[in-house]
């Protein structure tokens, strides 16, 4: 398998400033803007609350190609 990943990318200034505060998903200041996102990334990709649920994941592009991959792509059956 051949993974093209994208890089380096150019970030605009306010982007950086943004991201220069640190803001950490364990923060209870951040607890209801992260359920925010989740709620928002679940009903745009079509889930219904209470019955689906978004996990963001950090990481890298590879990172997240890969927990996709583990997730819809089924085991191989075990050899006798």
């Amino acid at each position: 398998m051949l993974l093209l990943i994208p890089g380096p990318v150019q970030t605009r200034p306010e982007v950086r400033a943004a991201m220069a505060v640190d803001i950490a998903p364990w923060d209870r200041d951040f607890a209801p803007e992260y359920i925010a996102i989740r709620e928002k990334v679940r009903d745009t990709a079509g889930g219904v609350a209470g019955r689906h649920v978004c996990l963001p994941l950090q990481g890298a592009g590879h990172f997240i190609t890969e927990a996709a991959v583990r997730t819809f792509v089924p085991p191989a059956p075990a050899s006798c």
